[in-house]
Formats: C-alpha cells, structure tokens, sequence
C-alpha cells in the first residue's frame, strides 16, 4: 500500500467510515504479528500485543502525523508495546543466535583454531544476552538476527541513525566484554 493510498483511507476514518481502517488490519496484521512474535516467545502475548496494537493504532489516528508510511507509525507503536510488555513482566526478548550472528557480533577471525573457542562461547553469548536491557537486545536482534537497516532501527525507536549505530558498537564491545573478549 503506498502513502497515498494510506492518505485516502485516513481521510475516510476521519469522515467516520470506521470499517475503512479494516483495510489497515488486513494489510499490516500478518507483518506486525511477525515482528512482535520475533521478540517474543509466547505466541499468545505476540497475538495480544499485535491486536493492541491496531486498537491503539485507530484510537491515536488524530496523532498520526503523516511524515512516515502509516505502516512505519504501527511498526513503532508494535515495539513501544512489546518493550512495554517485556519491561513490565520481566520477560526475555526472544533472541536467535546462529552461528553467523555470532560471528558477526564477535568479530571472529577466519581462521580454524577459533572453531573450539567459538562453541564455547555460543552458550556464554546467550547468557550474555540476556543480562543486556530490552532496547539493547532489540538492536541487537533487529541488526545481526533480522538484518534490519540502521535507518529503520531510528525509525522504531526514536533513535538518531548515529545514536543506533553508537549504542551497537557500545552493546557490542559490552558483549565481547562479558564472555570474555576485551582484545575486541
């Protein structure tokens, strides 16, 4: 759907067809339920975040501005939630650590004596991970596991692009820290 489009059926809300932003739902639901459930592990908490999401969404349309796509508006409202949520209940940020993504965050070298070095730190990786807050574990996830663009990580989180790529180069080096690689 394309920012026109977009324009049309707000105006349409805003004269009072409220079954317009079901064209809204019906667009965006799937990729907001995929994005959320990619920071949680309960599919039931990612179901009832994405469909508060789309309630908040409709009740805040007078806030919505129109200087980004209206998906990009919910996507940011998706991870206000989900932080929310994961604050509030003390939850875990669900974070998949591949072996590339590994190697991406430790800067290994390409060299076979790092292999035994890097299945033991796997594990003290995803420890470490874990004792980092809800935003840094969203950088992380959003950059190394869901390939997302320094420019779309500002966009959802407020960020400035230079304060993105600050905070993972600080979260990074944190990292290296913790499991034990200072020299990186």
């Amino acid at each position: 759907m394309n920012i026109e489009e977009e324009k049309n059926i707000i105006s349409c809300i805003k004269k009072g067809d409220a079954n317009a932003y079901r064209k809204f739902v019906d667009e965006y639901s799937e990729k907001i339920y995929v994005f959320v459930k990619s920071l949680l592990a309960s599919d039931a908490d990612a179901q009832d975040i994405a469909q508060e999401v789309f309630v908040k969404g409709f009740f805040k349309l007078d806030k919505f501005r129109g200087e980004s796509s209206f998906y990009s508006w919910l996507y940011r409202i998706a991870y206000n939630e989900a932080m929310s949520f994961i604050r509030k209940n003390k939850k875990i940020l669900k974070i998949e650590c591949s072996t590339d993504i590994i190697e991406r965050i430790m800067d290994f070298p390409d060299e076979k004596g790092y292999k035994l070095e890097h299945d033991c730190l796997i594990e003290r990786l995803k420890d470490s991970i874990e004792k980092l807050d809800a935003e840094e574990r969203f950088l992380i996830n959003g950059f190394y596991y869901n390939n997302m663009r320094i420019c779309s990580l500002s966009e959802i989180t407020g960020l400035s692009e230079s304060n993105v790529k600050v905070r993972l180069f600080r979260i990074k080096k944190k990292l290296n820290k913790i499991v034990g690689r200072s020299d990186s």
